[in-house]
């Protein structure tokens, strides 16, 4: 009988799709999405404790690449836009500094742009310095569970013995080659940023709600882009491809100075402008 209703034979995308068409479309190839994919570690945050091994792996790589020793991450927040939250009692808080509502979400990456950190808890408007002050990570660091290693952030952070901030005012050339080499750096995670939301475009624009679940749909995104990461599969082919070549072509920097560092726990990044590509102890 007809009811007037058009019927569409169903498609297989794993049959019916070439390789390329079906990485463009779901971003991921055929025998990668006939496996579990991730495991969400929590509804609004992707925790990763370092192990031994992986502290003293990701401060090699810094060091070879840049020759700042004791780098273990990045941090830095990112705003992804939302639709105003429902009911609007608390809509100004999430309007962020850009002008939209957005949830500013905190992210800590490796060298090789892996999500290790990332909290979605905080509207908009939340400054940078309060979101890593009510984190896990600002509790493990100051309580002494993560030691001998540093963060790298913008002027934005608090100046730590385990966060190294730039100078604000640099004073003379030593301070001004730190602040050259510090924002050199932050480039990685800047290009991280790049590239989580340009494989996942929805994270560029407004298509959720304020509630538990944008939280975790943007930590999922997370884990997502790590796994995508880890497997070396690659972006759309309309994608800025600057965002991939400048984080590839990124020049370690050489500076023939002093000792790296001694044992005086004070201002480490005083001395930090004195380090060279020797050895380093931490």
């Amino acid at each position: 009988m007809d009811d007037g209703r058009v019927y569409r034979p169903r498609v297989n995308p794993f049959a019916d799709f070439t390789d390329d068409d079906f990485i463009r479309k779901y971003r991921f190839t055929k025998p990668i999405l006939t496996e579990p994919i991730f495991t969400c570690a929590g509804p609004r945050e992707i925790h990763t404790q370092p192990a031994a091994d992986e502290i003293a792996l990701a401060k090699r790589q810094f060091y070879d690449r840049f020759g700042f020793p004791c780098i273990i991450s990045l941090i830095d927040g990112s705003q992804v836009p939302i639709h105003g939250p429902f009911p609007p009692a608390n809509e100004a808080v999430y309007v962020c500094r850009k002008g939209y509502h957005a949830i500013n979400v905190q992210i800590v990456c490796d060298a090789n742009l892996i999500i290790r950190d990332l909290d979605a808890r905080w509207p908009g408007s939340t400054h940078d310095s309060f979101i890593l002050r009510n984190s896990h990570i600002w509790d493990k660091f100051e309580q002494g569970h993560i030691q001998n290693t540093w963060l790298l952030g913008d002027s934005g952070y608090p100046l730590k013995k385990w966060l190294m901030t730039p100078y604000q005012n640099a004073a003379n050339d030593p301070q001004e080659r730190f602040n050259r080499q510090h924002k050199h750096i932050r480039s990685i995670i800047e290009c991280c940023n790049g590239v989580w939301k340009m494989r996942w475009r929805c994270l560029m624009k407004p298509n959720m709600f304020q509630s538990p679940r944008a939280s975790m749909i943007i930590a999922s995104y997370g884990a997502l882009h790590n796994f995508a990461i880890t497997h070396g599969l690659p972006l759309d082919e309309d994608v800025d491809e600057r965002l991939i070549k400048d984080q590839r072509n990124i020049i370690p920097y050489h500076d023939p100075g002093n000792n790296v560092m001694n044992d005086v726990p004070v201002h480490e990044r005083n001395l930090s402008v004195e380090y060279s590509r020797t050895e380093y102890d931490c």
